[in-house]
């Protein structure tokens, strides 16, 4: 930007990432509005500001600077947005009347409430237990839940850090420890049926051939299994393949072949929840608290009696499972409708959805999300469900489910997933075309016209159709 010599310009740090920030939800009333937003209260910034795109987007007023401002980070280089030439007015409750917050590029922070905000309020700060105390002033003026800085903070922990239980969830340290899914789970009544067709006939099977990794993992999935009683030796005349498939990490996933079993099997018609159905019930809520159940399938057990018909075959003999297995046909429905029922009270209060063994724990505020997802908590202690930890996240305002990125009032497709999308390799066939639009028939809601788009790709999927 040009300036004319004579023109005092002031310098003032944005941002410094390095200090320990605290990400807070809060409320900004204008005069026709209320702005539901974040604030990142950091100590290393001199000033307040707030990101040009959050004016646009809501259509504040602006002012001219009498004097402008050289946006400098803070290791004293020059901010990206280079002078701050403007500024907005807002109430940020410290007093009756609108302070003013500096126009810039603010990263991913829509606010920064920076020192001179923070010596005004003077924040009581507990870095020992996690938690910010601010004036009851301030409170009802941005409608800030009184919230620990501790679980904002967990928001930014990496995923190759340890992960540690948040304070206000230390009484149920019992509920994420790995060590009680190394037990057979209890007998209840959704215990996993297979009821075979009256003209089922026991079929045998071959041993698939493994490499000499896969018999290691083999050799580590019959020990660790055994050793949990989740599978036994077994007499079965019904024998299905077992093998393993490659993962991205590198590992191997162990795989019971039981796709004849399946063709026998009369199918649980049991419904699973249609996601346009979940996401119909987010609105309203502002933060979101997600948990992984440990185990999945395996917290179910089969019915006693009917263990010999999923009878898997290996090179170190043949094994029937204790516990529901991943390629069953019917396990789904049988996971589905136990955890349906096993949360159906916190179900039909609202604030919770469950699809399979993901949970989607919501809250208006953040007490009433902290109650709930305590509620969840026992409710896993009673029927003997582990919480995976590491791929837990709590108390936010934006949150990965079902492929999609939720936020308060927004619904978006996640980046990360339509990747498969870019990377489809070309059809070639009429049966590539229907994976294809199968595939991206789950993102329709979110493309406008979708059918006129898809419509060339329909017409391949005729006979008829001509391929080159």
């Amino acid at each position: 930007m040009l300036r004319s010599p004579d023109v005092q310009i002031s310098h003032v740090i944005v941002c410094d990432p390095n200090t320990s920030a605290l990400t807070i939800p809060i409320t900004i009333n204008t005069k026709d509005k209320s702005i539901e937003t974040t604030a990142l209260i950091d100590c290393g910034a001199e000033g307040t500001f707030i990101h040009k795109e959050l004016v646009k987007q809501h259509q504040l007023p602006t002012y001219v600077l009498n004097r402008p401002i050289i946006a400098r980070n803070v290791d004293n280089t020059i901010n990206k947005e280079g002078v701050i030439t403007r500024y907005t007015k807002l109430n940020l409750g410290l007093n009756t009347t609108d302070e003013r917050l500096l126009i810039t590029n603010t990263g991913k922070s829509p606010i920064i409430l920076g020192l001179p905000w923070l010596k005004q309020v003077n924040p009581q700060i507990d870095w020992a237990n996690g938690s910010i105390e601010l004036p009851e002033h301030v409170l009802r003026s941005l409608a800030i839940s009184k919230v620990t800085f501790a679980t904002t903070l967990a928001q930014n922990v990496k995923d190759n850090e340890p992960h540690t239980i948040l304070p206000e969830y230390r009484d149920f340290k019992d509920v994420f420890d790995k060590a009680q899914t190394n037990q057979l789970p209890p007998s209840r009544s959704y215990d996993h049926a297979i009821e075979l067709k009256s003209d089922f006939v026991p079929k045998n099977c071959k041993v698939y051939p493994l490499t000499l990794k896969e018999e290691e993992a083999l050799d580590i999935f019959l020990q660790e299994n055994l050793g949990k009683g989740f599978i036994r030796p077994s007499t079965s005349p019904q024998a299905s393949p077992f093998f393993f498939v490659g993962k991205k990490d590198g590992t191997l996933r162990p795989i019971q072949d039981y796709r004849l079993l399946n063709e026998a099997t009369i199918k649980n018609t049991y419904p699973l929840p249609l996601v346009s159905d979940l996401l119909d019930q987010i609105k309203g809520y502002r933060f979101f608290t997600k948990l992984d159940l440990r185990n999945g399938y395996n917290n179910i057990r089969i019915k006693d009696g009917d263990q010999w018909k999923a009878a898997f075959k290996t090179a170190r003999g043949l094994y029937e499972p204790m516990v529901m297995y991943f390629g069953l046909c019917n396990s789904p429905a049988t996971f589905q409708a136990f955890m349906d029922d096993v949360f159906h009270e916190q179900k039909q209060k609202g604030g919770l959805l469950i699809y399979m063994d993901d949970l989607l724990i919501m809250g208006q505020t953040i007490e009433e999300l902290q109650e709930r997802t305590k509620e969840i908590l026992q409710i896993c202690r009673n029927h003997r469900l582990s919480i995976k930890i590491e791929k837990c996240v709590f108390h936010r305002q934006e949150v990965e489910y079902l492929g999609l990125i939720i936020k308060p009032n927004h619904i978006a497709t996640d980046p990360t997933k339509l990747k498969g999308i870019l990377e489809w390799p070309l059809p070639k066939k009429p049966k590539d075309i229907h994976r294809f639009l199968g595939f991206c028939g789950f993102y329709r809601k979110f493309i406008q016209g979708y059918s006129q788009i898809t419509r060339p790709l329909e017409k391949l999927k005729q006979v008829k159709a001509v391929w080159e």
